[in-house]
């Protein structure tokens, strides 16, 4: 990440103090790099995480903000810095057929930090009941529930999952890419909540120190969003609202120099996006979108001045547009106000107003969204998640709903042939496309910046950074 002066957000800027482990009882490891015999003369690794929310409990912050406690906890299952999923706390997995029953066993023998005692299923099952809580922030809660209610325990060592319906990423699901640490039931059920704001007890790599206030430093989609967008049949729902027509959308995905944002603000970083979180790379995809894109999203302020005279505002509208910083992406209100500009000069009257992240995630949680835009850059999500997560009536976000994704999401989940998904994928992707459900922007490449004289090699997919510190090669 480049330096620049952050935009007033009040973020707390905390280092983290982390000491590899090394004196815990024997067990049977969990697969990692095999260190380098040759010593370092590096002892210490300093990790700096800007964030908005400083908290050692997993359960009591989003994906987001995870990169504070990944190094100290782990997951069923790991995706390494290739993107393969590979065994972490369990040894190996399978699915049933028909997607419903899932197999975990899971490693012996692996001890708990601080002598806290043995890994087992109990911990699985204590971690799916922490998720529900009532002030739990996990995103993952309706999936937990669902795993919580089909869970069976076999043994300490094996745990099955007979789920009401497909679900054929469940391995996906408990993994670090969605930091699904598995939590100490023992070190919970003697210190409770006090104990685990005051320390974190995990299984991974590197054992938790202290966590220091201080005044350091150190692929995902950016895209602007149209809130109201509810279901017609939802009581909330406002048809007023001039962008829950189709042809106000398209006018302000019009209004938009797409290229200049890209070549000004962010330096000339990040790949175009045709649709909000359908990326090539997975599956869903249709190569169509940017043969059509120019046409169908191009800048063009004539037409988009045309779109609104035609959608019954020839003299614009008011509306509201939050700027809300983000430590993933300083640029992100600037993005946001040039976008205003750009809607401004179609004859939108707009409103700028800075928001902090807690309260925007507030209002999109309670579906009080109306009327308002934003611009967002957050996590890049697979499949199942981007329908669940954004678009579904009855998932998290709301970003933009119709009864043909509902249909959609649960034709895909009732499923568990990975054409039919794929196919089914690529139809909500084509009725986004088509309906102008988001405005979207681009894909950009996580960035890092390390110190040579410290990090001679780190090898990380980048998903959620920092994560695969254990993979970090000291100079030597």
């Amino acid at each position: 990440m480049r330096p620049k002066p952050l935009f007033g957000c009040g973020m707390a800027i905390v280092v983290m103090l982390l000491t590899l482990r090394g004196s815990t009882p024997a067990q049977t490891p969990t697969p990692r790099p095999t260190p380098s015999v040759t010593p370092s003369r590096v002892e210490r690794l300093k990790v700096a995480v800007q964030l908005e929310r400083e908290q050692n409990d997993p359960i009591l912050m989003t994906v987001v903000y995870a990169a504070q406690y990944a190094p100290v906890y782990e997951a069923l299952v790991e995706e390494d810095p290739w993107h393969n999923f590979v065994p972490m706390l369990a040894t190996d997995w399978s699915m049933s057929p028909d997607g419903k029953t899932w197999i975990f066993n899971l490693r012996k023998g692996v001890q708990w930090h601080f002598g806290w005692g043995e890994f087992t299923a109990k911990d699985v099952v204590h971690t799916l009941q922490r998720h529900v809580r009532a002030d739990s922030m996990s995103v993952q809660v309706s999936i937990m529930q669902e795993l919580l209610e089909h869970v069976e325990v076999v043994n300490d060592y094996q745990i099955i999952f007979r789920l009401p319906q497909p679900r054929t990423d469940l391995h996906i699901q408990l993994s670090t890419r969605w930091y699904n640490a598995i939590l100490c039931k023992a070190y919970f059920d003697a210190e409770g909540q006090e104990g685990l704001n005051r320390k974190m007890v995990g299984t991974g790599p590197y054992q938790f120190k202290e966590r220091v206030l201080g005044q350091y430093l150190v692929t995902m989609p950016v895209f602007a969003m149209f809130g109201g967008n509810y279901l017609p049949s939802k009581g909330h729902y406002d048809p007023t609202i001039p962008w829950t027509k189709r042809q106000v959308r398209e006018a302000l995905n019009h209004a938009v120099d797409r290229k200049t944002i890209q070549n000004t603000i962010l330096g000339g970083r990040g790949e175009p996006m045709a649709v909000t979180f359908w990326h090539a790379t997975l599956p869903g995809w249709n190569p169509q979108w940017f043969a059509q894109y120019e046409k169908q999203y191009g800048y063009d302020p004539e037409r988009a001045k045309a779109l609104l005279a035609e959608a019954g505002y020839p003299k614009g509208f008011k509306a509201t547009y939050i700027l809300t910083p983000r430590p993933e992406l300083p640029e992100l209100a600037q993005v946001g106000e040039v976008i205003a500009n750009y809607w401004r000069e179609i004859g939108v009257d707009l409103k700028l107003e800075e928001r902090e992240f807690v309260w925007w995630r507030e209002k999109l949680l309670k579906e009080q969204l109306h009327g308002l835009a934003w611009t967002d850059a957050t996590v890049r999500f697979e499949d199942r998640d981007i329908m669940r997560l954004m678009y579904y009536s009855k998932g998290v976000a709301h970003f933009f709903e119709s009864a043909f994704v509902d249909q959609k999401y649960e034709q895909f989940i009732a499923t568990a042939d990975p054409q039919e998904q794929d196919q089914t994928l690529r139809e909500v992707g084509n009725h986004l496309f088509e309906e102008y459900a988001s405005l979207p922007l681009f894909w950009l490449y996580t960035e890092f910046v390390a110190n040579p004289q410290v990090v001679a090699d780190y090898k990380t997919s980048g998903m959620l950074p920092p994560r695969h510190l254990e993979y970090i090669k000291a100079a030597q």
